[in-house]
């Protein structure tokens, strides 16, 4: 368990408590970037659409300060960027569709297969899924 103590020179006592339940979106103050944070470790997420994957805006981040980001991620193992929430995607300037789930991602090999792989739908995007996946072929 992680125990963080922010603003406490403005008067403020707020602390954080990071446990193995704890999660959270963040930005540092002042830069475009923002990160998810989980139980050990964070990750970068890559587009405004990946975000909102997640049903998100930047907006609804918390943003830090650098010290507190910095006192927030210490110790914590970064993953490069993060995985997109799970779901069917569609690169806009592709015609595969990729199913997404937990840490994979796999091809949806026809469009008659896409009531059955991707009952939620499609969403059309403009970054790629399949490199932030282990890609495991044609989906089941």
């Amino acid at each position: 368990m992680k125990r963080l103590v922010f603003g406490a020179a403005a008067g403020l006592s707020v602390m954080l408590v990071l446990s193995t339940a704890y999660a959270a979106w963040i930005r540092e103050r002042g830069r475009p970037h923002v990160y998810y944070v989980g139980a050990g470790f964070y990750c970068h997420v890559i587009s405004e659409e990946q975000l909102a994957s997640y049903g998100l805006h930047w907006t609804q981040t918390d943003e830090l300060s650098p010290s507190e980001y910095q006192q927030l991620v210490a110790g914590l193992r970064f993953n490069g960027s993060c995985k997109w929430a799970n779901g069917c995607y569609r690169k806009s300037d592709e015609r595969a569709v990729y199913r997404v789930s937990e840490s994979s991602a796999c091809w949806v090999t026809s469009e008659a297969e896409l009531p059955r792989q991707c009952p939620g739908g499609v969403r059309t995007i403009t970054s790629s899924v399949r490199d932030l996946h282990a890609y495991t072929g044609a989906c089941q």
